[in-house]
């Protein structure tokens, strides 16, 4: 059922951005509802600007949250816009002033100062977040303004679809003391173990969770599961492209390639490939008896263990092996998919290339690790060359970056085929990673394309943008002004200047063998 899979990858469907989805939902309501209240105790909520699946899990988890949130005040920032929007009607106007005003009367002083740049961005950040939710939309103004300074304006208008965001509560919210409050049921003398309500949070944890497992939340309910396992997964495996496997201590639904339902795993991803290798070590240590299960399928080991494989792991990837066993290095890496055959040379000879962009991802990550390992040995020049770049000292960077390119690489690391710059991107993302509190970015989309290095550093509000480019010895000063060109044309600062840089510096860097070149170029946003 597509319109079901509709409803549970989507918050809800606002009828003013899709007419064709909500009418399609509309249509199919009767059977929607049947299985939602049925199955799940799910209310839908569909009127004139919305159709919407109230999705309360079971157990709540860290990854439910605003994956776009990164503090605690931003979610404090989407409740009080929630307040401010109840007390107006719909494609009724306001300007960010009075929110922030409201702000202020509502919340501590220390995250409602105006003052700090911050604050602004973090409250311009749930305003955008509400805006891409459709719960306001931008009349007139750039939020850049206020970020800029607390004075600039922006006007907005709300939709009306705001009342619908939180989950509607069988009481009064603000006699809430704690967080479980919130966890209460709304069923009313009803004996929650057994009959529907059991059924219910066995299919929400199936459906929304990654797994079932039977140590999390009642162990009634995976007996459930178990008893009457077989037909709820032909239910389930009839109305989704899914199968779901039952286990003695766990229970997950594994979805086929027709099911758009939520992330799955692996995913074409860095991360996915690393869990990989660590499972497959996991099973060859418990095939081996080396680690034991109990009756419930799980395996407990030392945290010490534990992070010993994880070591173990990522020295198949390490980057100063290279040297030292380079044959047996490539073998690894084919083996294990992390580089594909291009062709075959002879008996003997393949020519080998990196499959995707997570895996030149992760090859970079390792490459970072070490030259940050490796510089940690010399921080103070190592600060020198980072803060170089916000501060447009482009001779200093060039002195530098060639000393950490003529002491720490071999030439036979730059002899690769294809785009060698790769090489040298790696190597100095490494290196400006030493950086704690400043943001960087890898091949990020900003303006047209994809940029090779975006940095900001928040206390000064200073952009960097960085490409790089390889080039013979004689052409190095002209692929410096190719890349310069290149920022401009693409727009690569957009990113940073959404973000509220005051000002940016782009460089273009060329490098052959272990030399590199090194130009700038400046603008104000």
């Amino acid at each position: 059922m597509k319109e079901l899979e509709i409803l549970l990858n989507k918050r809800w469907v606002l009828k003013s951005r899709d007419k064709e989805t909500y009418y399609k939902l509309r249509d199919a309501l009767g059977e929607l509802r049947k299985f939602t209240t049925e199955k799940m105790g799910c209310q839908i909520i569909d009127n004139s600007l919305l159709i919407k699946m109230e999705k309360i899990p079971v157990i709540p988890e860290s990854f439910m949250g605003i994956q776009k949130f990164s503090s605690k005040e931003e979610y404090a920032y989407l409740c009080i816009l929630l307040m401010f929007l109840e007390d107006r009607d719909a494609q009724e106007q306001f300007i960010i002033s009075q929110l922030t005003e409201y702000i202020t009367a509502n919340l501590p002083e220390e995250i409602s100062d105006w003052t700090l740049y911050t604050n602004r961005r973090k409250l311009i950040r749930v305003m955008r977040f509400a805006a891409d939710q459709g719960l306001i939309g931008v009349t007139d103004g750039k939020d850049e303004a206020f970020m800029d300074d607390e004075g600039g304006e922006v006007l907005y208008e709300n939709t009306g679809a705001s009342r619908y965001f939180m989950k509607s509560f069988s009481k009064d919210i603000m006699e809430y003391t704690k967080p479980e409050d919130f966890q209460e049921s709304d069923w009313f003398e009803v004996d929650e173990d057994r009959g529907f309500a059991r059924r219910h949070r066995v299919y929400k944890r199936l459906i929304f969770a990654p797994g079932m497992y039977k140590a999390d939340g009642s162990s009634e309910d995976f007996e459930y599961l178990k008893y009457y396992g077989r037909r709820l997964s032909e239910e389930l495996e009839q109305i989704f492209d899914c199968h779901v496997h039952i286990h003695k201590g766990s229970a997950y639904l594994l979805s086929g390639d027709d099911c758009r339902m939520g992330t799955v795993f692996p995913g074409n991803n860095s991360i996915s490939d690393i869990l990989l290798l660590c499972f497959r070590e996991i099973r060859k240590k418990i095939e081996k008896g080396q680690w034991k299960t109990g009756l419930d399928e799980t395996c407990l080991i030392d945290q010490i263990e534990f992070e010993n494989m994880i070591k173990e792991i990522k020295q198949e990837l390490t980057y100063n092996e290279l040297d030292k066993s380079i044959e047996n290095l490539w073998s690894i890496l084919f083996t294990t998919g992390y580089l594909t055959q291009r062709e075959r040379i002879d008996s003997r000879k393949l020519r080998l290339a990196i499959p995707n962009r997570e895996i030149k991802e992760l090859f970079e990550l390792q490459i970072r690790e070490w030259f940050q390992e490796k510089s940690s040995e010399d921080v103070k020049k190592l600060d020198k060359l980072c803060m170089a770049f916000p501060d447009g000292d482009a001779e200093t960077i060039e002195d530098l970056f060639n000393d950490y390119l003529w002491n720490t690489i071999s030439i036979r690391d730059t002899a690769v085929k294809g785009r060698k710059e790769n090489f040298y991107h790696g190597v100095l993302l490494g290196l400006l990673s030493h950086m704690e509190n400043w943001a960087v970015w890898s091949n990020i989309e900003s303006g047209e394309g994809y940029c090779d290095i975006l940095l900001e550093v928040p206390e000064n509000r200073v952009g960097v943008v960085i490409e790089m480019k390889y080039a013979q010895e004689d052409r190095m000063e002209a692929a410096c002004t190719e890349a310069l060109k290149q920022i401009e044309q693409r727009q690569y600062a957009a990113r940073l200047k959404s973000d509220g840089m005051k000002n940016i510096v782009n460089y273009g860097i060329a490098c052959y063998r272990k030399h590199c070149k090194v130009k700038i170029g400046k603008e104000n946003s």
